[in-house]
């Protein structure tokens, strides 16, 4: 435990909350990667992942290298914020993640990044809440936007945060932010996507 985390991040919450995750890779086969890392989420207990996006593809932002996948996950989690972003930064290591020297914008295996918890407000350094750079990337806002738009009754409740819609429009258009093929699959009461590479989110 970090001593000087806020006690607001550290306080488990009653029951389950909804938190937003975004997900990205470029390094290996990162369509595959972010399918079974939503996978792990979704068999978390913990994590409790209900919904995932639409798979986009993106260029590096300010960076080069190969492009990345991108997507953002809906948990209901009975984690505090700070022991699921600890929980999101072990996954990124078993997914191969080397935080040693971990350059800004540098390719990833795997970058698991906590967009929302709830509607707790976090200007902490380490675990700034909502992330305030959420809105201002296309590849966040678009599948932000997806899931938003679904009305999916295990998203009810969510704290949204506003996305400016023509300016990711543009974005998607100046930035090359293109959407993977996708199925839906309905799983009892609730629905998820179907990322299409042989790896649904659940068995």
């Amino acid at each position: 435990m970090t001593p000087d985390v806020p006690p607001e991040l550290l306080q488990p919450p009653a029951q389950a909350v909804l938190a937003l995750v975004a997900l990205g890779a470029n390094l290996g086969d990162a369509p595959g990667t972010l399918a079974r890392a939503a996978r792990a989420m979704a068999l978390d207990e913990a994590l409790g992942a209900i919904a995932l996006s639409p798979l986009y593809r993106s260029a590096p932002w300010q960076a080069s290298g190969p492009d990345y996948a991108n997507a953002v996950i809906a948990l209901r989690t009975t984690l505090a914020p700070w022991p699921l972003l600890q929980r999101l930064q072990a996954l990124e290591l078993q997914h191969g993640r080397d935080r040693s020297g971990d350059e800004i914008n540098a390719p990833r295996t795997l970058d698991l990044d906590l967009l929302v918890w709830g509607d707790v407000r976090s200007d902490w350094p380490a675990l700034q809440l909502p992330h305030p750079r959420l809105a201002e990337r296309a590849f966040v806002a678009w599948p932000l936007q997806d899931l938003r738009q679904a009305n999916d009754p295990a998203l009810i409740g969510l704290a949204w945060p506003e996305v400016d819609v023509a300016r990711v429009q543009r974005q998607g258009r100046d930035g090359g932010v293109q959407q993977f093929p996708s199925s839906r699959v309905s799983l009892g009461a609730r629905e998820i996507i179907r990322i299409p590479f042989g790896l649904p989110l659940l068995a």
